[in-house]
């Protein structure tokens, strides 16, 4: 049993919190027959590292933490960090890459078998890596599109599907994308809706046949 959480260092959370749910009714749903144990959070560890000015969303597989960090006009700032957590006390971190496109921006996250997605809000992009070797996380997809991912913020994974909401969309641009990932290493979009009852579309949830997403 995982008994450790991870948080990015500005990272906020807006809506419930569900722990053995995905549909929590409260700010946090606790459901199983774990305990909840009563008391104070305690601070196991930190880690500072150069170019995570603004880290904002952090995803864990296995004993690996995939952090994100976009700190607008700051190329360097923008990057995807890669920590190994088997030991709670001691992060150590492993990879970092920074200054590149795929980076540029870098929002949420999550990850779906050997892949990880990642949204772009300053480049406007969608990327794809391969974390088979969870350690060296390699860029093997990438799509950048100004009009159809423009400002993409938030993003679900359903089967071979990617839903994004646009963040930074104008009238003329959609606020929600659909990108088909059936091919890891050539996404492409493939569904916008109309924009109009959109207004800085933040966050996306899917569930089959429906998504729902979130304005500022």
């Amino acid at each position: 049993m995982h008994r450790n959480a991870y948080f990015a260092s500005n990272a906020n959370f807006l809506g419930n919190v569900g722990i053995g749910t995905t549909t929590p009714w409260t700010k946090l749903a606790l459901v199983g027959s774990e305990e909840l144990q009563t008391g104070a959070m305690t601070l196991a560890s930190s880690s500072r590292q150069a170019n995570m000015g603004a880290a904002g969303f952090v995803v864990v597989n296995q004993h690996y933490a995939y952090v994100s960090a976009s700190q607008i006009g700051t190329p360097n700032g923008n990057s995807l960090t890669v920590f190994d957590v088997s030991s709670s006390t001691n992060p150590v971190m492993l990879k970092q890459i920074s200054g590149v496109a795929a980076t540029n921006g870098a929002e949420q996250m999550e990850i779906a078998g050997q892949y990880l997605y990642l949204v772009d809000l300053t480049g406007n992009a969608f990327s794809v890596f391969d974390i088979s070797s969870p350690a060296n996380p390699t860029l093997v997809g990438y799509l950048q599109d100004a009009t159809q991912l423009h400002g993409a913020a938030s993003l679900r994974i359903v089967g071979n599907y990617a839903y994004v909401s646009n963040f930074s969309a104008t009238v003329s641009q959609p606020g929600f994308t659909v990108v088909d990932i059936s091919n890891p290493t050539a996404p492409k979009v493939v569904g916008t809706p109309s924009r109009s009852n959109f207004n800085s579309p933040v966050y996306v949830q899917v569930r089959y046949p429906y998504a729902y997403v979130t304005n500022e």
